[in-house]
């Protein structure tokens, strides 16, 4: 790896850190992140859910496909197997290590723009703060209130499905009712 990489990876790394105050984003999203950089310069994400487990996952798509072709509740939940995003920054006139101080300001403050303005309304339970809080919260119950009332877990998906559609979860809805008095999630 050239030393400008070397240096980038130790740069990107310590604004990101979890572990740092300012950059918790991940941690707030219920998401363990391992963050990598490449040969080649990318930078990788790899997101652990601090929700749910690829077996709970697993048995949410099998609850999907249990359930009776004939009923009226919401089902497919929209989820993500992978997500790529490519950004390119070229700059001949910025000095390289001031370069190397901006780019991870950047990328953090332009996937926190994406999720924001177009994520957080296509996959909310993956890329909104509000619904992620909502449904960690409500996560271990959803079975129980499903086998109370139906005495299966048919409910559970649509129970999400709820939890999905909640457009109140979104960030333009807590912007915009902060303007109405009412006390908000901590955006950042």
């Amino acid at each position: 790896m050239t030393e400008a990489k070397t240096q980038f990876k130790s740069v990107y790394m310590k604004s990101t850190n979890p572990k740092d105050s300012d950059s918790n984003f991940w941690e707030s999203l219920y998401f363990k992140p391992t963050i990598t950089l490449d040969y080649s310069g990318d930078v990788n994400i790899d997101l652990e859910c601090l929700i749910w487990t690829q077996n709970k996952i697993g048995t949410i798509v099998e609850y999907d496909k249990n359930r009776h072709s004939s009923s009226d509740l919401p089902s497919q939940i929209a989820h993500l197997l992978r997500l790529d995003i490519t950004a390119s920054l070229e700059s001949s006139t910025i000095d390289h290590n001031v370069l190397l101080e901006i780019i991870p300001l950047q990328l953090k403050e332009y996937l926190q723009s994406l999720f924001i303005s177009q994520l957080e309304f296509k996959f909310p339970l993956l890329f909104s703060k509000v619904a992620r809080r909502r449904l960690a919260e409500q996560d271990n119950s959803l079975s129980v209130v499903s086998q109370s009332l139906t005495r299966d877990s048919s409910l559970v998906l649509p129970l999400i499905k709820i939890i999905e559609m909640d457009m109140t979860a979104t960030t333009v809805y807590q912007l915009l009712s902060r303007t109405h008095g009412s006390s908000l999630i901590d955006l950042v």
